[in-house]
């Protein structure tokens, strides 16, 4: 890559590679290197966006891989139990950095959605994308607690099997 920083495929291939590796849902089976993975990952994407803005693979990935982050960091949130004024400070910290991520998953996962809201007889990869992209959406917003876009998104998603 460093040799090609312009191969578009090269670039998105090595993201997604290491996406694959590094967003696994058990924490144990999780690279010991997740820290410096996740950042690699978000500037490999961000590299290809550059090239190609309007790539909707990458945006949908780079969507997912903060919208996995998130997740990851709710789980960790919600094992909180305690109700120490240490507790209750950590878990709203993690609530934050849940927010932090959603704002930045929410413009990749708006091209994707964008993309696909208007076209009908959608194949069904699209149909795929454009119902994870809804429902990313609607979690997010429901984390940052915009019911409206939280109920448009999630009808979307309910109405994208007519699509």
């Amino acid at each position: 890559i460093a040799a090609n920083p312009e191969n578009f495929e090269m670039i998105v291939d090595y993201a997604n590679e290491l996406f694959n590796e590094t967003h696994v849902s058990d924490v144990s089976a999780r690279p010991a290197d997740y820290s410096e993975r996740i950042k690699k990952i978000e500037g490999l994407y961000k590299q290809a966006l550059e090239l190609r803005p309007d790539a909707l693979e990458v945006n949908l990935n780079l969507a997912k891989h903060y919208f996995n982050q998130a997740l990851f960091i709710e789980e960790d949130a919600n094992k909180i139990k305690g109700k120490s004024p240490e507790d209750l400070k950590k878990k709203e910290e993690l609530k934050a950095q849940v927010i932090e991520l959603c704002d930045k998953a929410i413009p990749p996962f708006e091209v994707v959605f964008k993309e696909y809201e208007n076209k009908s007889n959608l194949k069904l990869s699209e149909k795929s994308e454009y119902k994870s992209a809804c429902n990313n959406l609607a979690y997010c917003y429901d984390r940052k607690g915009d019911k409206a876009k939280t109920d448009f998104y999630q009808k979307k998603y309910d109405e994208a099997d007519s699509k």
